[in-house]
């Protein structure tokens, strides 16, 4: 049965790779997986599971993704050098100096908790991103099977995760996976809350679908009528959003404003502007609903004019987001849109990420691990400071803040 397990997800990648990379690349990867197998041997995860369904699965959330083949290579032996008798020099001598750089990458970066394991993590973002990238995925199968670990370890695990990848995954622009990240947080750390906002976001999607796509398609035969030709989506806020929006830890229907998004797709970016204006010349927008981070970016890789508009006959402002379809893959996927299909020896970090050569020139500045790792989540990875209770509870302070208002937050009383 085990071997079946194996075999199966073996072949769920194999095919994945199969529809972008050429059958010489594949060939290679199946020697890679080989050798990965034969290291790891017998070894199991705590599940009982053969350990060599974890570095499948992690190159395969990576394949699903378009990466190259150095990436996926990375992935498959990312655990060899630390769990196996297979050194660094023995696979640099099999793969070449380039795997050998991105598996040593990964593996000094076994477990990111204590400080000094995250200062490592981010100076190997100003290296090669793609080590992140790596250990990011890592973490993701890690979550998604945690069910075999005791309540507290889970917890544990899924705190130092909203604590350091999710900010890494958003600064990155990866937002599937900050999504997928914050939807496997919460289900650990409240897990009756997660199902009650699911079941509230399943249950107004059915109440409010039809109406939903009849103004999608309202806006866009809108736009056909004008020479635009948009694609439409309607799009679910994530269960972590809502979780975000509840006032005083009570989930009513405030809580569930905005949980749904209209997305309109078109050719160009000019065209994302004259769309803004053909909707607004038809639909009233609610004041102060207007943003515009194609003009004014929030952030590097995310491009997108938002408006909410007021549908005659519908109880609520519709939300509107109007991109073009290369925004949408950005904004979906990030960094990694620009390092797709990228060659093998490739090892220069993207053009729109100057930020990390920055870390390198923090790292040597700071004065111990503790004031680089303040520096970077304060100057790079996020504008507030995120702060926890024992309990694991979190809270947004802005930056600046100093303890009495922390302190203030949670003992306002």
């Amino acid at each position: 049965m085990t071997q079946d397990l194996v075999d199966q997800l073996y072949t769920d990648f194999h095919n994945t790779c199969r529809t972008y990379l050429s059958d010489e690349t594949c060939n290679r990867l199946h020697g890679v997986y080989e050798f990965a197998r034969e290291a790891h041997g017998d070894q199991t995860r705590k599940s009982g599971e053969p350990f060599i369904t974890h570095p499948i699965a992690v190159a395969h959330h990576l394949a699903k993704l378009y990466l190259d083949e150095s990436v996926l290579t990375g992935a498959l032996l990312h655990d060899v050098a630390e769990d196996t008798h297979v050194t660094l020099s023995d696979i640099e001598a099999r793969f070449g100096e380039h795997t050998r750089l991105l598996v040593d990458g990964v593996t000094h970066l076994k477990n990111v908790s204590q400080l000094e394991d995250i200062a490592h993590l981010f100076l190997a973002m100003s290296g090669d991103v793609r080590v992140v990238l790596i250990k990011l995925y890592d973490r993701l199968h890690n979550l998604q099977t945690l069910h075999i670990m005791p309540s507290e370890q889970r917890r544990r695990k899924a705190i130092d995760t909203l604590r350091v990848y999710v900010p890494l995954a958003t600064k990155l622009g990866i937002w599937q996976l900050k999504t997928q990240f914050e939807s496997l947080i919460l289900y650990e750390t409240d897990p009756e809350t997660y199902e009650l906002i699911c079941d509230g976001i399943d249950q107004r999607y059915r109440e409010h679908h039809p109406y939903l796509q009849k103004t999608a398609h309202d806006l866009q035969k809108l736009l056909r009528e004008h020479d635009l030709p948009a694609g439409i989506r309607i799009k679910r806020r994530s269960p972590y959003r809502i979780y975000e929006r509840m006032s005083n830890h009570k989930l009513d229907d405030e809580a569930f404003n905005g949980a749904f998004q209209i997305i309109l797709l078109v050719d160009s970016l000019p065209e994302c502007y004259l769309a803004l204006g053909h909707i607004h010349s038809c639909y009233p927008h609610t004041p102060g609903s207007l943003s515009d981070s194609i003009g004014n970016p929030r952030d590097v890789f995310y491009r997108s004019l938002n408006t909410s508009i007021i549908v005659p006959g519908y109880d609520s402002a519709v939300n509107v987001g109007i991109r073009t379809y290369d925004f949408d893959r950005l904004a979906d996927i990030g960094i990694l849109a620009q390092i797709q299909f990228a060659a093998a020896h490739e090892e220069r970090q993207p053009e729109d990420a100057p930020w990390l050569p920055e870390l390198s020139r923090l790292y040597h500045e700071s004065e111990n691990p503790q004031k680089f790792v303040e520096s970077v989540f304060q100057d790079i990875l996020q504008k507030h400071l995120q702060c926890f209770t024992p309990r694991g509870d979190e809270f947004s302070l802005p930056r600046g803040a100093t303890v009495i208002d922390f302190a203030y937050l949670v003992h306002t009383q």
